[in-house]
């Protein structure tokens, strides 16, 4: 039996741990982690929480190092916490979780292609313990290098950094090449192991145009270290990689992902089975531009992206 028909089949067993009709209900909360990139991250999702039965909720976090074992370290003494229900950031957050809690629900808040992941069946009917909110869809790849072509036209050679064998990745890679083809770039594929620093001279060795983040953590910093080094504009998917002095962040509206979350938290917890309820897919995406950045590597933000991005920052610490 493969792994999706496994999900089937298991969903029809899944049900709530048992809880004390007079105790408070129980939220875990997993991220892959490291802390320093993750916290407050349930704070918007708490905030919205505010009806019965999760408003009397207990809750228990617990955050990764940014590696998997350190993931898998998590979610083990998670497990030991007993909840009824677990909100787990990423897909590596919930691989962790699903490994050591098979039978609890699970609401990821931020899932790469879940389909391809292997948490869910379908989008519409994800048929196992895991639900929530997909994050960009494999069409967003191609975006993500005409926005880099708007701020800088000369663009040819693009390095694009992610982790090797990431699960859920390789849906993007058709859309990024199509792409690439047609704005007549050529993509060079960076990919570190897990945990491991990016290799510096590989990068000095494609001499890239632009650089294309789909990293976090010290080694999204080094990048933006070298692409302010080297004046070449970068793209990334999270608001920290601009607030870092990254030049652009494209990536859906996270009050989606945090409205997905805490409603589905409030059904399951009343009894909904998890595998029932759809992978919701963004619909608002957020372009968000570091004007700072972009004087400093000598991009002009013209009025036609000023006019697409959702917000323009300024940041003092660019170079630092």
């Amino acid at each position: 039996m493969d792994r999706r028909m496994t999900l089937l089949a298991a969903a029809g067993a899944l049900a709530l741990p048992a809880h004390s009709a007079q105790g408070p209900r129980r939220i875990g909360w997993i991220a892959y982690g490291p802390a320093a990139l993750t916290a407050g991250w349930t704070t918007r999702i708490r905030a919205r929480l505010r009806e019965p039965p999760a408003a009397e909720a207990l809750h228990e976090e617990r955050v990764g190092d940014g590696s998997d074992d350190g993931v898998d370290r998590a979610a083990r003494e998670l497990a030991a916490w007993r909840p009824e229900i677990v909100v787990a950031m990423t897909n590596g957050a919930t691989r962790a979780a699903m490994r050591h809690m098979p039978n609890t629900p699970i609401v990821v808040l931020s899932s790469a292609n879940p389909v391809e992941f292997g948490i869910a069946a379908t989008l519409a009917r994800p048929g196992g313990n895991v639900t929530g909110a997909a994050a960009n869809p494999p069409e967003v790849a191609g975006k993500w290098l005409e926005i880099l072509q708007a701020a800088a036209p000369h663009i040819r050679r693009v390095a694009v950094f992610l982790t090797l064998n990431t699960p859920g990745f390789a849906a993007y890679t058709p859309h990024a090449m199509r792409a690439a083809q047609r704005l007549g770039m050529t993509l060079h594929y960076i990919e570190p192991r897990p945990g491991d620093p990016i290799d510096m001279a590989a990068v000095e060795a494609v001499k890239p145009d632009a650089l294309y983040v789909v990293l976090g953590g010290s080694n999204a910093r080094r990048l933006i270290a070298y692409a302010l080094e080297h004046k070449l504009p970068s793209i990334s998917f999270n608001r920290d990689f601009v607030e870092a002095s990254g030049l652009f962040t494209f990536m859906p509206d996270p009050e989606e992902g945090t409205a997905t979350v805490s409603d589905y938290v409030q059904r399951i917890l009343k009894g909904a089975p998890p595998g029932g309820l759809p992978f919701r897919e963004p619909s608002r995406f957020q372009l968000i531009v570091n004007a700072q950045t972009a004087r400093a590597i000598g991009i002009s933000i013209t009025p036609e992206l000023r006019l697409r991005a959702n917000e323009v920052i300024e940041v003092a610490s660019v170079g630092r």
